[in-house]
């Protein structure tokens, strides 16, 4: 192998020495080789060695070729130079040959001076040069998460706002979980078993049980990838529910449960009952809902069509006016027999196909259905049919069925919405006047068989679609000049300030038949 060629002046060879950081004659003995252009012996190979001032000069060590003090060298690399960090000095400073290689090695009284701040002259808001400095930091403030490091971090200015990126290795050197000096989460499927260890079967149950095990994240719903797909809590808490709709009513049945609050109280008589079956089995709604799930004695198709006629039931919406006069109707049996849709909907149901007479009468039974607009009178709903045909007496297109259609009004009259409240808040006022108490309330049947809104002809059937600002103004809790419920945090320690620890209890009725849930009104219903 040919020999390297060795640095041609003494200058050459002495800037390289310096950046290896050679202190005396014997380091230099046993690390010049790490350049192979250094020679073995320079004060033999440069016949100007003695008289450029020998080791000392070779090795940056007289004080004449450097600044004097701190502050010259400081006032060179701030300055002039204009030099930020100390990774950026190790590039720059050779700017400047006066400038030692370390600063920090040079200058006896460095630290004393202030450091690395004090001689770059930097700003105190300037960020932690490390991963290391920031980490010990943060760690100081009590910090254990990203989401607290995003609000915490702006207290201490010198620590950036994305660490991840701010610093190279953040990746190599741990991530967050180092970085704040926390346990690493457990990976999906770790955090499985260790969900079945603890005995944990709800929600509820792991936002209470996880502190146990600091590795089980906040919200493993959105912390792991895919977490529904893969089959959500059921699958995650490995819990052995009722795998069908139908075995899980069977089970159900076998508990003599009446309606879904009853099942709320019963269900875990049996531990393979989910908490709600109404998300657990998709096709719990298509099958027939609470009434199908429960087996209630409700008529057979023929008989409710029979009964339905007798009470002089024309449409969808005279059947809810009569339904409570026969226990055994279902509420909708649209859902709740299978082939409603098959045999014909409602105008085999009720045995009338005749289209409603007078553009009244079809206005009527519109507004009834909640259809505010022509959009939502031709939406498609679940079931694949377009909102109107919920009652198959109004024709498809009511502009060309009646004949005096634009001469009564048009749509803005067929849809009654010039004799609706013009604003949201007398609508609101005159929805709190009667006592509404939600939105189920509001559709509630009342003595007179309609529902609870219509006590007032000018509240619309669905405030939410006619009032375009409905959910920009708050929703249901403004509209109803309701108390807002609480977060789930707060629904959390509220209830623990009541002293229930359970779903039982939580719903536990005292001496005068209130659940123990409405001691404070910002619980709700079913947290």
């Amino acid at each position: 192998m040919t020999e390297q060629i060795k640095y041609k002046t003494f200058s050459e060879a002495s800037i390289a020495a310096a950046i290896l950081q050679i202190k005396s004659s014997n380091d230099y003995a046993y690390r010049h080789e790490l350049d192979p252009r250094l020679p073995s012996s320079p004060d033999t190979y440069y016949n100007d060695f003695k008289a450029e001032g020998g080791w000392l000069s070779f090795l940056y060590k007289r004080k004449s070729q450097k600044y004097d003090d701190f502050e010259q060298a400081s006032n060179a690399a701030s300055l002039e130079l204009c030099i930020k960090s100390s990774r950026a000095y190790e590039h720059e400073y050779k700017a400047d040959p006066k400038l030692p290689c370390r600063p920090d090695f040079f200058y006896v009284d460095f630290e004393a001076k202030g450091g690395w701040e004090a001689f770059l002259k930097r700003d105190k808001t300037t960020k932690y040069e490390t991963f290391e400095v920031a980490s010990k930091a943060a760690i100081k403030m009590l910090i254990k998460n990203i989401k607290q490091y995003k609000i915490k971090n702006r207290l201490n200015k010198r620590l950036p706002t994305s660490p991840d990126t701010e610093y190279l290795d953040f990746e190599s050197k741990g991530g967050w979980s180092t970085f704040l000096n926390q346990p690493v989460i457990y990976s999906y499927e770790e955090a499985s078993s260790a969900v079945l260890v603890l005995g944990i079967e709800t929600y509820v149950q792991y936002q209470i049980m996880r502190k146990l095990d600091p590795r089980l994240p906040g919200h493993p719903q959105t912390y792991y990838y895919k977490f529904t797909k893969r089959g959500g809590w059921l699958s995650f808490t490995q819990r052995n529910f009722y795998k069908t709709f139908s075995a899980a009513s069977s089970a159900a049945v076998k508990l003599n449960i009446r309606d879904n609050e009853d099942y709320n109280l019963k269900f875990n008589q049996d531990p393979m009952l989910p908490v709600s079956p109404v998300s657990i089995y998709k096709d719990f709604n298509a099958r027939g809902g609470w009434d199908k799930f429960l087996r209630l004695d409700k008529y057979t198709y023929k008989q409710a069509s029979k009964v339905a006629i007798n009470l002089g039931v024309v449409d969808a919406l005279t059947y809810q006016e009569v339904r409570n006069k026969d226990i055994r109707l279902p509420i909708s049996p649209e859902c709740y027999y299978d082939k409603f849709i098959i045999l014909g909907a409602w105008d085999k149901f009720i045995q009338n196909t005749s289209k409603y007479a007078s553009f009244n009468e079809a206005s009527k039974a519109a507004v009834a259905l909640g259809i505010v607009s022509l959009a939502d009178y031709m939406l498609i709903g679940r079931n694949g049919d377009a909102n109107y045909t919920q009652d198959p007496r109004l024709p498809k297109d009511p502009n060309a069925y009646y004949n005096d259609f634009e001469k009564l009004g048009g749509y803005v009259n067929f849809f009654q919405l010039n004799s609706k409240y013009e604003s949201y808040q007398e609508a609101s006022n005159a929805a709190v006047k009667l006592g509404i108490k939600s939105s189920n309330d509001y559709m509630v049947l009342v003595a007179n068989g309609k529902p609870k809104y219509k006590q007032d002809y000018r509240l619309p059937c669905r405030p939410n679609k006619f009032y375009s600002n409905f959910y920009l103004l708050g929703g249901w809790d403004t509209f109803l000049q309701r108390v807002t419920k609480y977060s789930y945090r707060e629904a959390s320690l509220a209830a623990v300030a009541l002293g229930i620890k359970s779903s039982l209890e939580y719903r536990l009725e005292d001496e005068n038949g209130v659940p123990k849930y409405k001691q404070d009104p910002r619980l709700p219903v079913d947290p």
